[in-house]
This record gives C-alpha cells, sequence and structure tokens, in this order.
C-alpha cells in the first residue's frame, strides 16, 4: 500500500556506514528532490527545463548589472570599454564550466553534458560583448576622427594584441559550430585549443594583466586540479578480448585490476597503435562487481573506431591502452524508485547493462515492483551477444518485462526468439508513447525512474513523452545519456 507522504513511497538509498558517508547520502537526498524539478522541461518539445531557466536569470541579472555601469558612463567610449571589461569577467565563469572534474558535477548532480551546454551560452556571449566593444570602439574613433592614430600610433599594440584576441575568438566559435563538432570532431577539439590560448594570451596583453590574470586564477586552478587528477589516476589496461560482432558492432574486454566504478559510469580509452593523441568515451557495460575486467561496446562511425578491428595497427589481445576515468553518473537515484523503465538504441544498451547487472546482484532488485527493459537496435548481431545476460537477468527476483525491436529486419530469427524465451520480438521501431502508458497503466507508484540512450532521435522523443504524460498521478522522472556536445 503506498503511503501520502513521497519519502516512504521511494525506497531508502544505500546505506553508508562512516559519518562522511551519511552526510553524503543526506545531501544526495536533497539534491534529488530539487533536480526533480529543475530537470524537467518547462515545454516539451524544447530541450530547455528549469535549471536552464535559473541559468538565464543569473546570466541576465549578470548583463544588467554591467550593463547599468556601462550605460551610466557620461563618455560613449567608456560605454563600449565597459562591454570589454564585462568580457573580462564572464570569460573566467565560461572557462570554469569545462574541466571534466567540474565542481558544479559532484555539488549538484548536474551532468557534464549539461555544463558544456551553459559554456557554450557563455561563448555566444562573450562573442557578441566583443563584437560590440570592438565596434562601438571604432565606430567612436572614426566620429572623432582618430581611427588612424589608434590604430597605428599612441595605441597601436594595445589595438592590435585585442584584433589578434577577437580573430581568435571568432575562430574557436567557427569551428565549435555543429558540423565540425559532429562531423570532424578532432579538428573543433584542436582548434578550440590552439585559438583559445591564442586568445587568453593576447586577452591578458590587451587587458590590464594582473587583474585579468587574479579572475582567471579560479579557473586556471580549476583546469590543473583536473589535469594532475586525470594523469594521476590515468590507468593502463589490458586487452583481453577484441571481437567485431557486427559490421557495426565491435566488443572490446579489458583487464583493468582493482578498478572502481560506478553503474552507468563511462571511460576515456587511449591507444598510441590507433592515434597519438585521441581519447574516445565508451560507456562500460559489465557490473562494478567484477574489478578485474570491464566491457566496452564500440559502435564503428568513423576511422578510429574502423581501425580498433582493421588495418595494420588494429588492437590485438594482450595490447596495452590507457584508461581515463571513469566519469559520468546516473543523475537518477535508481534505487529509491519501485518501477524501473529503460529505453536504449543499439550500443545505448552499454550503461544500462551495467545498472541492471548491479540490480541484479544485489538486494536491491527485489525492492521493485517492475522493470521495463527497451532495447531498439538495427541489426540482430548486438541481440545475439546480450542473449546470455538477458537471460540470466530474466530470472531475477524482479518481474522484468524485455522488449526487443530489429528496426531494420521483416522477419524474426526464429533462433534468436526461441534464445531468450521471456522477451518480446519486434520488426519495427518502438512506440515509445504505448510503451509509457503500458508502464503508466501497470506501475502502482507515483514515480517511475526512466532511462534513455542512444541516438539523440530517440532520446529526444523519450524525453517529450516523459514530459508530456506527468502529471499530479504519475510523474516520469528522465535521466538521458548521451556523448554530443
Amino acid at each position: 500500500m503506498e503511503s501520502s507522504s513521497l519519502d516512504t513511497k521511494l525506497l531508502p538509498s544505500r546505506r553508508r556506514t562512516t559519518v562522511m558517508g551519511n552526510i553524503m547520502s543526506r545531501w544526495d537526498a536533497i539534491r534529488w528532490r530539487a533536480t526533480r524539478l529543475l530537470d524537467r522541461r518547462i515545454v516539451s518539445s524544447l530541450q530547455f527545463c528549469w535549471s536552464d531557466l535559473l541559468f538565464c536569470a543569473a546570466v541576465l541579472c549578470w548583463i544588467c548589472y554591467w550593463g547599468s555601469k556601462v550605460f551610466t558612463a557620461t563618455v560613449t567610449r567608456k560605454r563600449f570599454h565597459g562591454l570589454g571589461t564585462m568580457a573580462e569577467y564572464t570569460v573566467p565563469i565560461m572557462l570554469a564550466l569545462t574541466p571534466k572534474h567540474c565542481i558544479l558535477v559532484p555539488l549538484f548532480g548536474m551532468s557534464f553534458e549539461r555544463a558544456i551546454k551553459w559554456h557554450k551560452w557563455l561563448g555566444y556571449l562573450v562573442v557578441a560583448e566583443v563584437t560590440i566593444h570592438m565596434v562601438g570602439i571604432g565606430v567612436d574613433w572614426i566620429q572623432r576622427d582618430m581611427l588612424w592614430t589608434s590604430l597605428f600610433h599612441s595605441k597601436g599594440d594595445f589595438v592590435l594584441y585585442g584584433m589578434i584576441a577577437a580573430l581568435s575568438l571568432y575562430m574557436m566559435y567557427f569551428f565549435s559550430l555543429e558540423y565540425f563538432r559532429r562531423g570532424y570532431f578532432w579538428l573543433f577539439y584542436r582548434c578550440h585549443w590552439i585559438f583559445g590560448i591564442i586568445f587568453f594570451v593576447f586577452s591578458i596583453l590587451h587587458m590590464k594583466p594582473l587583474k585579468y590574470i587574479v579572475n582567471l586564477a579560479v579557473p586556471v586552478g580549476l583546469w590543473v586540479f583536473d589535469w594532475i587528477y586525470r594523469a594521476w589516476t590515468l590507468r593502463t589496461a589490458t586487452v583481453s578480448e577484441v571481437r567485431r560482432l557486427s559490421s557495426e558492432y565491435i566488443k572490446l574486454t579489458l583487464r583493468v585490476p582493482d578498478f572502481k566504478f560506478e553503474p552507468g559510469q563511462y571511460v576515456f580509452i587511449h591507444s598510441l597503435k590507433l592515434a597519438l593523441f585521441q581519447f574516445h568515451p565508451f560507456s562500460i557495460a559489465s557490473c562494478p562487481s567484477e574489478p578485474q575486467s570491464i566491457t566496452l561496446y564500440i559502435r564503428t562511425v568513423g576511422p578510429w573506431t574502423q581501425a580498433v578491428t582493421t588495418g595494420s595497427n588494429r588492437l590485438l589481445v594482450g595490447d596495452k591502452i590507457q584508461l581515463d576515468g571513469p566519469f559520468g553518473k546516473v543523475s537518477l537515484p535508481v534505487d529509491r524508485y519501485r518501477t524501473l523503465l529503460i529505453i536504449c538504441g543499439g550500443v545505448g544498451v552499454s550503461p544500462f547493462l551495467s545498472v541492471l547487472h548491479h540490480l541484479h546482484l544485489t538486494d536491491i532488485e527485489d525492492r521493485f515492483e517492475s522493470i521495463t527493459f527497451v532495447l531498439a537496435t538495427r541489426q540482430a548481431s548486438l541481440i545475439e551477444e546480450l542473449i546470455p545476460v538477458l537471460n540470466r537477468l530474466s530470472h531475477g527476483a524482479c518481474a522484468l518485462n524485455i522488449q526487443l525491436y530489429l528496426t531494420q529486419q521483416s522477419e524474426l530469427p526464429l533462433e534468436l526468439t526461441s534464445a531468450i524465451p521471456k522477451a518480446e520480438f519486434f520488426c519495427r521501431r518502438p512506440d515509445i508513447s504505448k510503451i509509457f502508458l503500458q508502464v503508466r497503466l501497470s506501475s502502482a507508484s507515483k514515480r517511475v525512474a526512466v532511462l534513455t540512450c542512444g541516438p539523440t532521435e530517440l532520446t529526444e522523443e523519450v524525453t517529450r513523452v516523459a514530459h508530456r504524460l506527468s502529471d499530479s498521478r504519475k510523474r516520469f522522472d528522465v535521466h538521458a545519456e548521451t556523448f554530443l556536445l
């Protein structure tokens, strides 16, 4: 029977024995209650939630504060100088959001992707501030017939440094457009670093150096800490299995003694055989209770992933690779819910296999009234690889409803349907609204945890439907996993 209190509806999280553990457990509970509202979308069709609105409100207050200083200046050129000063204070905040170990992630449970989204928004603001600053100063010089003198005589070096900084900022913005981020990521990544360094060097020369360096002290300190910590925790792993499941999927198993991670986390892997500087992120599909090795499922989408199993420099059993991480975290405390809905596409199944493994091997699974697992994939090879895992999970203490969708096959392979007798098979795309309605009608819980990972279209549809079908009687709390920047 359900109680009227939300705290009694949702099950307690894992017990922590230490004093610090109890404090962190209480903070997790407080943070979770806050993020349930803040991570909720304002409009289901927009990727804009209440936390984004609060961030925009804070940025608006920041603009109004500086606007009051800029537009109360009596001299026009001082107004546009003020916009340059505003950018001087905006840049450190923008930079502080980018380290992998961003302080906002553990403190507020915010995803790294959310921090990067805010970083991009502040980047747009800096570009606007610098542009208005340059145009305004230039127009003022032209009106006072001082353009030539200011550029090439009394203020020549000072202005030149500012122009170089602005040009590098525009190049950073150009190469961070979606076309380069998605299609040519490493071009975007290298240009961001190269032009970013140029921007900061010449910004310091253009502004008051000591003042700007003091403003950059905190974000640079966070970056230095991030580099040192990641270098310190970098692990060497040994390839114990590398196997191509199909033309699209690869299974990579790495032996990493005493590697600690949480369900749903991911790692960056680096191999000198494949590329000198490239680190690529992949979700961990294995369970944390198997500390000697981790399993990764890789989708071949580019030259680096193709080279994992093809070519003269392909990975072989016994090869050494570098492991950076783990990173990320499932933003929902799954063990506080009684109903769990997992919807994933392709290798997006990886982080949630880890979650299901963890629930199955602990007593947490007994607390659930239902778990629905939905996997959509174009090829049957991935499902064939997961047959032992899905059969083992289907015999757990909780009723596991498995729905498997083959989106590019017209007929179901008979050997596949007989291999997983407790699963439902479909030769079509999943009807997300229908799945949610089934869970809504069958579950007695007022809150349902929804985990989704896969193509952007899938995760977006899951998030929209969850928002649309949530009301006072049933609330769907969503965690969406993505690597897209």
